[in-house]
């Protein structure tokens, strides 16, 4: 991974040996406005499923880079993608670097091509995550920065990673190679870190980008960051557990349908259902509740693939429940105590792998015939109340 990320940032930065920027800072009206970095999230996640965040700016002006560090709980979500927005594009061409750890994913991106930013809201970044546990959890940002602007000062080796008195490639090579490291990995390196405050980040590798083709005497370009605000988020996991069975098998031809069993605890933070099972050739699911107090939960059950009269066993005993029900979905409700609880829950009409034809048999006989035509004539137009 480690040599991918350095081939990405070399090649986001090879242009720059044709490219002439201007040797003064660039400057803007003095417009009073607080650019603020959100994040743009669905309301809850189904548990084993993708989700996407979007990371948002409002406010800003003159950007023409930008960095952030998103970090999550890695005991509920994993990184699965990213991809850049679209606000910093409306400025040029632009190169985007991701970089995802244990907890957290690194993203930046700047213009290639110009030190003129956009002004402006709109989106950073998408992130795709896949949420592997249930529960509440923050999504934070981290070393947040949106570089807005430039300052000339004299030659101070800003971008010169190997003292040799120049900007070149040889420094793009060294800044790549500890980019987004700090203090005590092993692959952090002082020299990259030229404003020396312990993590190698996109001033430092902006630093060779503003200088690069520049050589000692000449004055050095440093990027200029924007103060700003950053707004974190909360994601709850729904405890939602996909069944899937193979709906119908004919001559080779496989039909397969995913529903979701949902559970709503009384006090999320105080229980968690675990080990979920979904066993077809028994007709059942099975779960266990962790509880630190006497709670209640309703388990919602899709019709399609459980429904009639229902039996709930608590540890092997059948428990009294509460049913209700709509169209499409039945729910059942029962109480459980402080502890360790095995459920299973078993419905009167439970799906079943069938042939194609039994589509058509409306009766349930094994025939299709006048019968069934008969039974859907009386039937139509007829729904649940």
């Amino acid at each position: 991974m480690r040599i991918a990320r350095e081939r990405l940032f070399v090649l986001s930065m090879l242009g720059l040996l044709f490219t002439t920027f201007a040797s003064a800072g660039i400057k803007f009206d003095d417009v009073y406005s607080t650019p603020t970095i959100y994040l743009e999230t669905p309301p809850s996640v189904r548990i084993y499923e993708d989700f996407t965040v979007s990371i948002k700016v409002a406010d800003v002006i003159n950007l023409w880079a930008w960095q952030v560090r998103l970090q999550f709980d890695s005991s509920l979500m994993e990184f699965v993608s990213s991809a850049e927005g679209e606000l910093l594009k409306t400025g040029g061409t632009t190169a985007f670097v991701s970089v995802h750890d244990l907890g957290g994913v690194w993203l930046a991106a700047h213009l290639t091509d110009t030190l003129n930013g956009v002004s402006g809201s709109g989106t950073l970044a998408n992130v795709t995550l896949h949420c592997i546990g249930q529960g509440s959890s923050a999504l934070n940002f981290l070393q947040t920065r949106l570089f807005n602007d430039t300052l000339s000062v004299p030659w101070n080796g800003y971008g010169d990673a190997d003292g040799d008195g120049r900007v070149d490639i040889k420094d793009l090579l060294i800044v790549s190679h500890a980019i987004f490291t700090s203090i005590g990995d092993p692959l952090y390196d002082p020299a990259a870190d030229f404003n020396g405050d312990g993590l190698v980040d996109y001033f430092d590798m902006m630093c060779v980008r503003c200088n690069f083709g520049r050589m000692f005497p000449d004055p050095s370009l440093i990027p200029v960051g924007s103060a700003h605000n950053t707004l974190g988020a909360w994601i709850r996991q729904r405890p939602e557990f996909p069944v899937s069975w193979r709906w119908v098998n004919a001559d080779g031809l496989d039909v397969w349908y995913t529903a979701y069993v949902g559970f709503e605890i009384s006090d999320p933070v105080e229980s968690s259902v675990q080990n979920f099972v979904y066993t077809q050739p028994l007709d059942y699911v099975s779960f266990d509740i962790s509880s630190n107090g006497n709670q209640y939960c309703t388990v919602t059950i899709p019709k399609l693939f459980m429904s009639g009269a229902f039996q709930l066993s608590h540890d092997n005993f059948l428990v009294p429940y509460t049913l209700t029900w709509n169209k499409t979905h039945t729910q059942i409700q029962f109480e459980y105590d402080i502890g360790l609880h095995h459920f299973k829950i078993r419905g009167e009409i439970a799906t079943k792998i069938r042939g194609l034809w039994s589509l058509s048999d409306v009766n349930g006989d094994g025939i299709v015939d006048i019968f069934d035509i008969v039974r859907v004539a009386l039937d139509m137009s007829w729904h649940e109340p």
